[in-house]
């Protein structure tokens, strides 16, 4: 019922079918050429195997004919294209869990296979894909290079339809067709790498250029369709923050959707690849695959879905996703890897739009608080000043319901000074006793700030707060605060928004709120003595020095100086707290001590007077540091002071850091004196938030111009060597540091590799690196380790410290250390280093993450480039054995056959255009000349049709061979043939002509002086048969 035919090796082998009524050999060679000649011009694989197809069965008579193609990486089977009765079916696609059916034997033994009838063998359910089939099948394996890449399957409804020249032939064609599918899958992989690599640059140079975030997102967009269906595409932001998802980028059929919408994160799958941070592919069955992950369904469900997690110096930023509505499979592990790719691009160009934006937006704020405060600090008197809070709250948030409320200590009743509604000023409240409770009792009490975005009467409820008026959709209202006494509340809130305010708000408001104490308390001040008067002219003269610096090492010494001299002390410090170090740093000193000890001065929060304001965040005032045991001297020169006065700089409830004075005299600092100072440290605290502020602003844009000039680096340099160099000289620029390397991972795990490594001015190229010291550490981890002070954290880690010395051999005071990261994999790490303790912070980490993002980006472009060049060197050679293959085609034919040494045969099969006639005309006279040929017989038996054209074709070829001294012969001219020629007026004169071969060559023996003789045996009879000799 079914046999197993082996592979044929010989691709001609039994198409000598023309004499046998098969199948047409011209119309079979020309089929084979046809493909050949498909596979060098086509660009896509659904044409080819269409031609496949028209080739297959405008010579074989079929009801069913597919071909099925191998994906080894995908583990799947695709068939495409399917055709039953002359009708094109959809392509099915089967994964490697399900039956291929007879297809699979086909390809696991790389062997033909032919069922002569399906419904006696019991297979018709294995016939899969054809739905129909229940008579012959056959099956040829597509081989190429000893793999089977697929197989082409037909189908006959008629039992034993495919005899063997038949099966030969098809074997030809298979052979043919898994040439050419080869090339066209190849060339087709060699554009998709090159347009992979074209897409990284131009996502490169997206980022490099820093444009809008709008713009920016529209260019990924068009990017990833250029390599895989982007129609429904969006890209979600992830605020931590707030818990929200903002969808920046929406595409549905292939129209970008706006405006844009956010919502609270939930549990579909955009949430899912934020929360695991792992990509996730569902190539079918996705309401089934939702439901194993415990995934909601959030809208329209799709048929196939790609999400990606966009991923910055170790946090997810956002997610990038594509889905198909229409058909499952759609995407696969190609399309994974490659979004993964252009997602590490980016979210980094995506994080640093997020930036630029967040920095303008801050500079602009930070102009708006500039001038806000000068409005506020010249305001003449409570009613100006009132209306210019009010108006300066407006420009930095909705304040179209506003209220300022004062605090009276003694009477404890609340004043509502100051209500707008609508954007208008009403009467106020008048006076409340603060035991009537509500939200601005609320905030007098416990001197904190209250932000509610979203049910705000379940949190009032929550807190025992009975609300009063209206109630709120959204509310910020902040304290008043002067050192530690409350004197009111600043509130605005909205009726119709949740949400309506952020933390951004509530800062500017808590700052606007800072001035406006400040300014009341100034005024109160007013009806002081002459005293308190100088001090307020002081004070007034020290905050509009201040105000405008915005350098805060300039900052700190003009605020020691100011004081220092306007208020006549004797030695005035600030410091200034590093909150990752835990320690108050030395920023500025004048006085006696100054140049006693240098800038920088470290000591630990909570040690001596200094420290301790800091911890508590409370004023210290020690009028005999003799009797005060918490007291340490820093330096020799403060045996001389005897008393001392701390008062922490607090902005919000952030220390800042702390004003230290010092004095000669014991009881130097009364109460009314602590009550000034604070007063002016609460104002400088807002000059030194706005320079804090700055300094990381600076600091931010100088790191982005920085990594800007590393991705301009990245995409110019050409090796791993030129791109370190380049990140070298923009990273000694930005941090100052003393060495720098990048080491790579080799075969020994014990061992690691810098390319490059930079210390004290010397490049070293090559340089073997150990596992053992901190890089190692940091492989290990997969995390960055930074280390502040050597001297002091290098115990903390089990290391050898004298691993980590390279280069010149001097050892380092601080030290920063990224992995570089790929697919989970540390591949290498990138190092600074520094003989300055604390040279690095966290800010350095999260600079030096986004380098090591662009050294990866490289190695990746790298890698591409490398796999583009190996499949271009595949492709040629492909053409090579195409080329060869079309050689055999043109030989076979126009085969010259000796008959004798003087006489030659050519017989002629298939249509003589301009191009064969070119080639029959080379092979006859090589021939001629080769073999001293003295007679050629043409045998146009089997050429369909002889027109004017061939005629003439004959013709020449009849001179071209009579200059070469041979004569030439027609034979094998029909009726029909002959009928034509006399109707289209063709001379063949001068032409010899006979009437079949076997004519031709007795002609061409009797001109060479010889006959055929038939020899005929005789046969004895039997009356003979046993005679004896001479009987």
């Amino acid at each position: 019922m079914h046999a197993r035919v082996p592979a044929r090796r010989d691709l001609w082998g039994g198409l000598h079918m023309a004499k046998q009524g098969v199948l047409p050999a011209d119309r079979a060679i020309e089929a084979l050429g046809n493909i050949a000649r498909a596979s060098i011009a086509l660009r896509e694989l659904d044409p080819l195997l269409g031609m496949i197809f028209q080739e297959c069965s405008r010579l074989v008579g079929i009801d069913g004919f597919a071909v099925a193609l191998h994906d080894p990486l995908e583990g799947t089977l695709r068939f495409d294209p399917v055709y039953e009765h002359g009708n094109r079916c959809p392509p099915a696609i089967r994964s490697q869990g399900d039956r291929w059916g007879l297809a699979a034997r086909v390809l696991e033994e790389q062997a033909t296979l032919l069922i002569e009838d399906l419904s006696r063998s019991g297979l018709v359910e294995e016939a899969f894909p054809f739905a129909h089939a229940r008579r012959s099948w056959l099956g040829i394996p597509l081989v190429v290079e000893n793999r089977a890449v697929g197989a082409l399957i037909l189908h006959s409804d008629q039992a034993k339809a495919f005899g063997v020249e038949t099966q030969r032939f098809l074997e030809s064609l298979a052979a043919q067709a898994a040439v050419a599918v080869q090339v066209v899958r190849l060339r087709q992989e060699k554009e998709r790498r090159s347009a992979e690599a074209s897409i990284l640059g131009e996502i490169s140079q997206s980022l490099a250029s820093s444009p809008g975030l709008d713009a920016l997102l529209e260019a990924i967009y068009r990017q990833v369709g250029r390599v895989m269906d982007a129609s429904n595409l969006y890209i979600a932001l992830y605020d931590p923050e707030r818990d929200e998802v903002t969808f920046a980028l929406d595409v549905l059929e292939g129209e970008i959707r706006r405006p844009y919408s956010t919502r609270r994160a939930g549990k579909g799958l955009t949430e899912y690849i934020i929360r695991n941070r792992t990509p996730l592919l569902i190539e079918s069955n996705v309401v089934e695959r939702l439901a194993e992950l415990g995934i909601e369904a959030i809208g329209r469900t799709a048929q196939s879905w790609l999400g990606v997690p966009l991923r910055s110096a170790e946090r997810v930023v956002g997610v990038m996703a594509v889905q198909s509505y229409t058909a499952p499979g759609v995407y696969g592990k190609q399309d994974l890897e490659l979004l993964m790719t252009i997602a590490g691009q980016a979210a980094v160009a995506i994080e640093n739009a997020r930036l630029v934006e967040a920095l303008q937006q801050r500079l602009n704020d930070l102009t708006v608080l500039h001038e806000a405060t000068q409005a506020i600090l010249v305001a003449e008197g409570e009613e100006e000043l009132l209306e210019r809070i009010h108006r300066q709250v407006g420009r930095l948030m909705d304040a179209s319901e506003f209220y300022v409320a004062l605090y009276d200590a003694e009477s404890e009743e609340i004043d509502f000074v100051y209500v707008a509604e609508a954007g208008t000023r009403v009467p106020g409240f008048g006076r409340r006793p603060l035991a009537e409770g509500g939200l601005t009792a609320y905030l007098v009490r416990k001197r904190e700030p209250v932000l509610l975005g979203e049910q705000v009467d379940a949190w009032l409820a929550e807190k025992g707060i009975v609300g009063k008026g209206r109630p709120a959709r959204s509310y910020l209202g902040v304290p008043m605060l002067v050192g530690d006494q409350v004197i009111g509340a600043i509130a605005v809130a909205d009726y119709e928004r949740e949400r309506a305010y952020t933390e951004r708000h509530l800062a500017l408001l808590q700052h606007i709120a800072t001035q406006a104490a400040l300014a009341l308390q100034r005024m109160r001040l007013r009806t002081s003595d002459a005293r308190k008067a100088q001090q307020l002219a002081i004070m007034g003269e020290v905050s509009r020095k201040v105000a405008a610096i915005l350098d805060l090492e300039e900052l700190l010494r003009e605020i020691a100086r100011s004081i220092q001299l306007g208020f006549g002390f004797s030695d005035v410090a600030v410091f200034r707290v590093d909150e990752e170090a835990k320690e108050i740093v030395l920023g500025a000193l004048v006085g006696r001590y100054a140049g006693i000890t240098e800038w920088g001065y470290r000591q630990p929060i909570g040690e001596g007077l200094p420290g301790l304001a800091a911890q508590t965040g409370k004023t210290v005032v020690c009028n005999d540091v003799q009797k005060e045991p918490r007291y340490a001297r820093g330096f020799d020169a403060e045996e001389l002071a005897r008393s001392e006065l701390c008062v922490p700089i607090i902005h919000g409830e952030r220390v800042l850091g702390v004003l230290d004075i010092l004095s000669e005299e014991t009881d130097a600092f009364d109460p009314e004196t602590v009550a000034t100072m604070e007063t002016l440290v609460g104002q400088l605290a807002t000059a030194m938030r706005n320079a804090v502020l700055f300094r990381e602003r600076e600091q931010q844009l100088a790191s982005l111009n920085a990594l800007t000039r590393i991705i301009q680096a990245s995409a110019r340099a050409l090796t791993l060597e030129d791109l370190v160099r380049s990140l070298c000289e923009v990273i000694r620029e930005l941090l100052q540091v003393d060495g720098f390397f990048v080491a790579l991972r080799t075969e020994d795990e014990d061992r690691l590799i810098a390319p490059l490594l930079y210390d004290e001015g010397v490049y070293y190229r090559n340089v073997p690196l150990t596992t053992r010291g901190f890089t190692g550490l940091v492989l290990q981890g997969g995390q960055p380790v930074l280390i502040r002070d050597m001297d002091l954290e290098a115990s903390r880690y089990p290391v050898d410290r004298s691993t980590t010395v390279v280069g010149s051999g001097r050892p380092s005071a601080s030290w920063l250390g990224v992995p570089l990261q790929r697919a989970g994999e540390v591949v290498g790490a990138i190092s600074v280093q520094s003989y300055r303790p604390y040279a690095f912070d966290e800010s350095h980490v999260s600079f030096l993450q986004s380098v090591a993002s662009q050294i990866l980006a490289h190695l990746e472009r790298t890698r591409l480039f490398e796999e583009t060049q190996r499949a271009l060197e595949e492709v040629r050679e492909s053409h090579e054995r195409q080329r060869e293959l079309l050689r055999l085609v043109q030989e076979l034919s126009t085969p010259l056959v000796p008959v004798t040494d003087e006489i030659l045969v050519l017989p002629l099969v298939g249509t003589v255009d301009s191009r064969r006639a070119e080639q029959i005309m080379d092979v006859l006279l090589e021939g001629v000349s080769n073999r001293r040929a003295r007679v050629v017989i043409l045998d146009i038996t089997g050429v369909p049709v002889v027109d004017t054209s061939v005629a003439n074709h004959l013709l020449q070829a009849t001179q071209a061979v009579r200059l070469l001294g041979a004569e030439c012969v027609l034979v094998g001219i029909t009726p029909e043939v002959a009928q034509t020629v006399v109707g289209l007026g063709v001379d063949l004169r001068g032409l010899t002509t006979r009437s079949d071969l076997q004519g031709g060559i007795e002609y061409a023996l009797r001109r060479m002086g010889q006959r055929i003789v038939r020899r005929v045996e005789r046969v004895p009879s039997p009356e003979t048969q046993d005679r004896p000799e001479g009987a």
